[in-house]
């Protein structure tokens, strides 16, 4: 917890004992205390719960708080990839151990999460022992942070579950993914020139999204993965302004179209030469190739 006055009495370190954050990704194993989480996707939930231990009576004496007053515990979370913030619902601290939980669904996170564990005043003392007691519902008497990185920094194309009958055509209702590539400028942020819309109508996405460790869904995702390269190839080759020889910034168009074509071992001009002439068995070498990366 970092010092700095409020304008009232708050809780010292000494004070709170705070076990490990628990980060748990769709059901798998939990992590302690975690920097980053390897191997995150977008269709993956997160579980985050925090626990304090917290002799109540000596909160109380340091705060400058009677009997009635009540504190709480919650965790407050903000994504910097997609702009969303919310919190968990609010644990009332009575002593001992307190704990917080949240969940957060798939398509909320996006490059790194910061969490916030906070001890706050639910209800005010009405005889507070001192002038300076915390008085205002929701003031922060403790609070400690841990920032989750669920990314590198290149760049991932974002992700949108929607209605494609809704927002494409009724003919697209059976549909399962599309790949949308705005614009040619191979050195515009990817982030900004790749969507991918998932179809949210479809029972196999609808898997994928809330049983993504299921065998049907890691076979999905190997499919979505192996037609979102063969786009990609195939898009990077279509433009004679792409080559391998130039270095492309981290996180541009041109990195990520970098990637899949890289897998060919072979410069610009022969792969280029090659799917003007046979597109169909340079899609056959790419299946072997993403097929052993699986």
């Amino acid at each position: 917890m970092k010092s700095f006055s409020r304008g009232y009495l708050t809780l010292r370190d000494s004070d709170v004992v705070r076990e490990p954050w628990t980060v748990t990704m769709s059901g798998g194993l939990p992590l302690l205390d975690p920097d980053r989480v390897d191997d995150w996707s977008y269709f993956q939930t997160m579980e985050i719960s925090v626990s304090v231990n917290v002799d109540i009576n000596v909160a109380r004496s340091v705060l400058g708080i009677g009997p009635d007053a009540i504190l709480g515990l919650v965790i407050i979370w903000t994504c910097s990839g997609t702009s969303l913030r919310g919190s968990s619902d609010v644990s009332h601290v009575k002593g001992g151990e307190t704990s917080a939980r949240l969940a957060l669904n798939s398509g909320n996170l996006r490059r790194d999460v910061r969490l916030e564990c906070q001890i706050v005043l639910v209800e005010p003392s009405a005889m507070p022992t001192s002038v300076f007691a915390p008085n205002s519902p929701g003031a922060i008497l403790y609070t400690a942070t841990r920032v989750v990185k669920l990314e590198g920094g290149g760049a991932r194309m974002p992700i949108l579950a929607v209605s494609f009958s809704k927002y494409l055509t009724s003919a697209s209702a059976g549909g399962l993914w599309w790949l949308r590539i705005e614009g040619n400028d191979l050195d515009a942020p990817a982030d900004s020139a790749l969507w991918l819309w998932i179809n949210e109508e479809s029972t196999i996405i609808q898997e994928m999204l809330t049983r993504p460790n299921s065998e049907k869904s890691q076979l999905t995702a190997h499919l979505m993965r192996l037609d979102l390269y063969r786009q990609l190839v195939a898009f990077g080759l279509a433009h004679d302004s792409f080559s391998l020889d130039h270095e492309y910034e981290e996180g541009s168009l041109g990195a990520v179209v970098s990637a899949p074509i890289r897998l060919f071992n072979e410069d610009s001009a022969t792969l280029r030469a090659r799917y003007r002439d046979d597109p169909q068995r340079l899609e056959a070498e790419l299946q072997a190739r993403v097929g052993v990366l699986a």
